[in-house]
């Protein structure tokens, strides 16, 4: 029992330690979620640091044995606390972001959250249900106890795992700022192009796969209906979606395509901002994996096909792909493939202003050139 206590209380110390440094680390992205949770405004700024500090007072707490009882009563009265905020949120339908993690995880809340915390409480409750005196062995006693090989082997291995972490994290921050200055430049190339110059020699076109049709159907030719489930298990049909009386931009996805997922979001601004077609997405797998890609952002409905049995019907071949169908029911363009194709074509349905509104900077985050031309995945 002593050695399970030491492990869960270095466990939670280590979780509330990376969990206040991230939420520091990226304030403003903290005091953004917190409003999200619905603190008043004047209480955002005091809460938003306060938050961090007392999971860093308690991963402090949590270390020395002599403090150690008092660390685990103070998490587990946080974690009571993050519970009963969460489920209330979740009881009236709110999935505001918890950025749980800063920039390392942030994620909308849902009862996956909750079960989390569920188990970090029940860790933290097995800590004070034993006692101030049964809090596991002193980390000190046991490092004095080492012999000089096992401190330097210890040292080196503690070394080389920051190292490695440090080296992670800095990797990451390089390709998400090198993807974005990729986007940039292939956003001024689509500028350029439509004023008539070009940057670089146009790419062929891509055919489809030996043996398939050409890709799109004939302009003006009804859209073929369809009937699948989102991620609730509801069935969705192409007139449900026309019932708004807008166009309906149909975007096949998948899942395990990274171009997709760094596009939704995306979409999603745009078309809320302008609100001049209905941005739908049609992927396939799991309700479980595609809500964990996709469902960041409740506002664009996500159907699940069954296999490509909708892809095929609209003779689309990859992954992310558009297709308009208009609000007659018709079809309204032809499909476009890669996020520099997609937003020119949302551009292009969009009403004069609106389009003309549309700053280059917002096409995609963090997808590559390459990835953009090319479809990555069959839907």
């Amino acid at each position: 029992m002593e050695v399970a206590l030491l492990v869960a209380r270095l466990f939670l110390a280590a979780v509330f330690a990376v969990a206040a440094l991230a939420k520091l680390a990226d304030f403003p992205g903290t005091a953004k979620s917190v409003a999200a949770f619905g603190v008043p405004q004047v209480f955002i700024a005091p809460v938003a640091l306060a938050l961090p500090l007392a999971e860093l007072i308690t991963a402090g707490l949590l270390v020395p044995v002599t403090t150690a009882w008092w660390g685990a009563l103070s998490a587990l009265s946080l974690l009571v606390v993050f519970m009963a905020v969460i489920a209330a949120n979740l009881v009236l339908g709110h999935r505001p972001d918890c950025h749980c993690f800063g920039q390392l995880h942030s994620e909308p809340v849902g009862w996956s959250t909750l079960a989390r915390n569920g188990v970090l409480a029940a860790i933290a409750g097995l800590m004070v249900w034993q006692g101030r005196h049964h809090s596991a062995p002193s980390i000190v006693d046991r490092l004095a106890a080492l012999s000089t090989t096992q401190v330097v082997l210890l040292t080196a291995g503690l070394a080389m795992a920051t190292a490695m972490a440090v080296q992670g994290w800095f990797l990451f921050q390089l390709l998400r700022q090198h993807g974005r200055l990729l986007l940039r430049i292939d956003a001024l190339e689509s500028v350029l192009t439509r004023a008539g110059v070009g940057l670089l020699p146009m790419q062929p076109t891509r055919q489809p796969p030996a043996g398939r049709a050409p890709t799109g159907l004939l302009m003006d030719a009804p859209a073929p209906a369809f009937r699948i489930q989102n991620l609730s298990g509801e069935i969705a049909t192409l007139d449900d979606l026309l019932a708004s009386g807008k166009p309906v931009a149909l975007t096949f996805v998948d899942p395990g395509c990274g171009p997709c997922v760094a596009l939704v979001p995306e979409i999603t601004r745009l078309g809320f901002e302008f609100d001049f077609v209905a941005m739908v997405l049609i992927s396939r797998g799991s309700s479980a994996e595609n809500r964990e890609k996709f469902g960041g952002h409740p506002q664009i409905p996500v159907l699940l096909q069954k296999d490509r049995e909708v892809a095929t019907a609209y003779k689309v071949y990859g992954t992310p792909t558009t297709v308009v169908v208009r609000s007659n029911g018709s079809i309204g363009s032809a499909p476009a493939v890669g996020a520099s194709a997609i937003m020119e074509l949302l551009s292009s349905t969009a009403p004069p202003m609106a389009a003309a509104a549309i700053p280059v900077e917002r096409v995609g985050d963090g997808l590559s050139r390459d990835a953009n031309r090319d479809a990555a995945a069959s839907p």
